[in-house]
């Protein structure tokens, strides 16, 4: 908050100010649980709408996390199989919240991501596997969108329930909110519009999957990735390929 107040002081009331709150751990009953302290919910949202950041992009990787949109001044969208859609604009201001559960589902882990499901689709949508329309960019609506998906279908059959991600939004604007652009990285993976099926790329040893692509023929995909060797697997019909 003392931050937001210099800045705003040193450049003025026209300033634009977006402030990126990520959380990715343990929740329960409306409270996140820091070690031997915790917080609620509701100290979050105050402490959020208080910094008066032009725009507030706030994202919960946590267990019954669909809780912080409940309640006064939010309003929830009904999902289902039909996806809000999020159109922000660089003149955008006001509020989005999105949590990786409902309100009372969990969160999924899996070791062999060293973190939440939720969470690596989040990011291997960033990476370009959600840039549905191709143009280079990926925007807030397709990166949420994508993540709901994949997490939704990964954990469907789980005995601790499925997860579906909430969203939740008080905006004032139009357009979208470019939040990677591709042609910007120093190196990426190229699929070709004739390739379909599951894409999986691995850290050299195969320690760590980074991304994950569906892709339809007739789709071209690019997935950035920081420079260096990786191991792809291509799952298809006929078999699981290596490169």
């Amino acid at each position: 908050q003392q931050r937001i107040a210099e800045q705003r002081k040193r450049w003025g009331p026209k300033k634009r100010i977006i402030l990126f709150v990520y959380y990715s751990g343990h929740a329960q009953k409306g409270r996140l649980l820091l070690g031997e302290s915790t917080i609620t919910f509701t100290q979050i949202k105050r402490f959020v709408r208080r910094t008066l950041a032009s725009l507030r992009l706030v994202v919960f990787d946590a267990c019954e996390s669909g809780e912080i949109l409940q309640g006064k001044g939010l309003k929830r969208r009904k999902e289902g199989f039909r996806f809000p859609f999020v159109r922000l604009a660089p003149s955008a201001t006001g509020e989005v919240m999105i949590t990786a559960t409902g309100q009372k589902e969990s969160a999924h882990e899996d070791p062999s991501l060293r973190g939440g499901i939720f969470t690596h689709y989040l990011l291997s949508g960033l990476r370009g596997a959600a840039d549905q329309n191709n143009d280079g960019h990926v925007t807030l609506e397709e990166a949420y969108n994508y993540s709901y998906n994949r997490a939704l279908a990964r954990t469907i059959f789980s005995q601790r329930g499925p997860q579906r991600a909430r969203f939740s939004k008080r905006l004032s604007g139009y357009g979208s909110l470019i939040l990677t652009t591709l042609s910007q990285q120093r190196a990426w993976l190229w699929l070709h519009p004739q390739l379909a099926g599951e894409f999986f790329v691995w850290t050299s040893q195969r320690d760590l999957l980074l991304a994950e692509v569906v892709k339809n023929k007739g789709r071209e995909v690019q997935v950035a990735l920081p420079p260096g060797r990786y191991i792809l697997q291509w799952r298809r019909k006929h078999g699981i390929y290596h490169q």
